[in-house]
């Protein structure tokens, strides 16, 4: 019962604030500035209670297993992998165009994921030690910075100039360190900038670049590859098929459909999103925010969180003496 019970507050809990976002979401669109908080949270307590009525039956078990092992734990590891991609490899691309040149930037980017990819999905089919994969990738990156060094000479040997110039200052060092990380090390400089750290606490290294970058991408992108493995060729999902009613194999299939259509699509509607549904305070530039050192090392305290009794435990304290005194 201890454990039904704490995971039926937990469940409610991690409900309750996915809700409130959903809500804090929806009110900071434009077209929403003149619906109250309150209206929303009706709307969408009707729509869930609506909902609820189609799982209602005797095989919502087995909707529920089949919905969250297509849509949700998938989802979860894709969102994951999104996140390490879009700031691992999409953030200030630019920085490296700027600093390198855009051939030898993109076809080390498109060598290594061509080939990550490839090698990712064949070893999904074969038994092997982890360690062999993980060769293997170490082996791709080295091709993909082979390839990407070859053409950025080739560029240099054609364009002669400024270009041949810069390539003669710079160091094999600092060519390496912008190809590789050179994106997401302005995120990172950026955000140990900002954030109140030092070089105990809060502080953020070269590490986190390299996990966000490589190892995050690379180990959720084999998670990812099982997880979707799994549905096309998984018993059990074929027997759940066989039971479920086949709206919701449908359902499943059109959500995943919609996601990707939304990835590829969104980016050339960016525009008119800012420009009908998101207020312009909403995007901040990092170079605006201040920095903030932190100028003393302040210990984590549990007993913070219970300051305030400890306040009403003085005041009890002060009035029983000034009683005393009178």
């Amino acid at each position: 019962m201890l454990y039904y019970g704490s995971y039926a507050v937990l469940s409610c809990a991690s409900l309750a604030i996915q809700c409130e976002v959903i809500v804090m979401t929806i009110k900071d669109f434009k077209f929403c500035k003149n619906i109250k908080k309150r209206n929303i949270i009706l709307l969408l307590s009707i729509l869930f209670f609506i909902s609820s009525f189609f799982i209602s039956n005797s095989d919502s078990k087995h909707i529920i297993w089949f919905l969250n092992f297509t849509i949700s734990e998938n989802g979860r590891v894709f969102v994951s992998l999104l996140i390490c991609i879009i700031l691992g490899w999409f953030y200030n691309t630019e920085y490296q165009f700027k600093n390198l040149t855009t051939k030898s930037v993109l076809f080390f980017n498109i060598t290594y994921w061509v080939l990550n990819i490839m090698v990712s999905i064949t070893f999904n089919y074969l038994t092997y030690h982890v360690y062999v994969l993980y060769l293997c990738r170490i082996l791709i990156f080295l091709i993909s910075t082979i390839f990407a060094l070859l053409v950025l000479k080739a560029e240099v040997y054609l364009n002669k100039g400024e270009l041949e110039i810069f390539y003669n200052r710079t160091t094999y060092k600092n060519i390496l360190y912008v190809l590789y990380i050179g994106n997401i090390e302005t995120l990172r400089k950026e955000l140990q900038r900002i954030i109140s750290g030092n070089v105990f606490i809060g502080n953020i290294s070269i590490v986190w670049s390299i996990c966000i970058k490589y190892i995050g991408t690379s180990i959720l992108l084999s998670a990812f590859i099982e997880f979707a493995d799994g549905i096309f060729y998984s018993n059990e999902i074929k027997e759940k098929v066989k039971i479920i009613p086949k709206g919701w194999v449908f359902f499943s299939i059109f959500f995943w459909v919609f996601i990707m259509l939304l990835l590829f699509l969104f980016p050339f509607f960016t525009q008119t999103f800012e420009k009908y549904c998101a207020y312009d305070d909403h995007f901040v530039d990092f170079s605006i925010l201040p920095s903030k050192p932190l100028k003393e090392v302040q210990n984590f305290n549990i007993l913070s969180y219970f300051y305030e009794f400890k306040n009403i435990r003085k005041r009890r304290k002060k009035k029983t003496k000034k009683i005393r005194v009178d």
